[in-house]
């Protein structure tokens, strides 16, 4: 499937956190944010994802929030309103608490018969996703057509599904690409969804695998890494 310009998605990649003033973990103070943005009248779904290795992972967590349209601050010009900035601040307190890359993209290509963005009532707390990050830096912007064309292939999304052990059962990918310029420096993000069944154990041993593979593939990719949700926001079963 081409994708689905329509939708409108928020990354965000946490690289640092700390416990917020007014609540008890990030965690926490994710949820009472998620509380206001479910409430705009674009949200389609919001996912924490919370990365497996908490020690040594490059971004301990990543916001995913799906949006019907582009009406949401995020995806236009000029500064956020007051109100999302007191909502903000009252659930992770000041920005020298945290050091993270926020971004609005669109979905420009699925595996899927239908856009990963939706109400996806397959999810849950605790399943599995790649995240696979590529900076503009590395990719040259003449040659994004190309890389949105042949996707599967300049991704490396063919490389990461042939990896997979028997064990470990691949479900969905989407491309998802930077709208506008801003403080992400990640121009794509390919998410990989991991179906029931498989370990921590056995997830988080596929990722060296992975980045050897993709390497030498010559796959200009920034970060991968393995998450569970450990949050689902969705109008559905809110």
């Amino acid at each position: 499937m081409a994708g689905n310009d329509e939708l409108h998605i928020v990354f965000n990649f946490f690289e640092k956190v700390s416990k917020p003033p007014e609540h008890d973990s990030h965690e926490d103070g994710m949820k009472f944010i998620y509380e206001w943005v479910r409430k705009q009248p674009s949200f389609v779904l919001g996912q924490i994802h919370k990365n497996l290795d908490q020690s040594s992972g490059s971004y301990k967590y990543v916001n995913y929030v799906g949006f019907n349209n582009g009406d949401f601050h995020a995806f236009r010009q000029g500064p956020p309103p007051p109100e999302w900035i007191e909502v903000g601040t009252k659930g992770l307190g000041g920005r020298e608490l945290r050091v993270c890359y926020p971004g609005g993209y669109a979905e420009v290509a699925t595996t899927s018969v239908e856009p990963m963005c939706t109400t996806r009532a397959k999810d849950q707390e605790k399943s599995y996703y790649l995240l696979v990050n590529y900076k503009d830096s590395d990719i040259d912007e003449a040659s994004y057509s190309a890389f949105e064309a042949e996707w599967k292939v300049k991704t490396g999304a063919d490389i990461v599904s042939d990896a997979f052990p028997a064990d470990i059962k691949r479900g969905d990918i989407a491309l998802y690409k930077r709208r506008r310029p801003g403080r992400t420096p990640f121009v794509y993000v390919l998410r990989v969804e991991i179906l029931p069944g498989a370990s921590t154990e056995n997830v988080l041993q596929l990722l060296p695998i992975l980045r050897e593979k993709l390497t030498a593939g010559g796959i200009p990719f920034s970060d991968v890494g393995a998450y569970s949700i450990c949050y689902l926001c969705d109008p559905v079963k809110c």
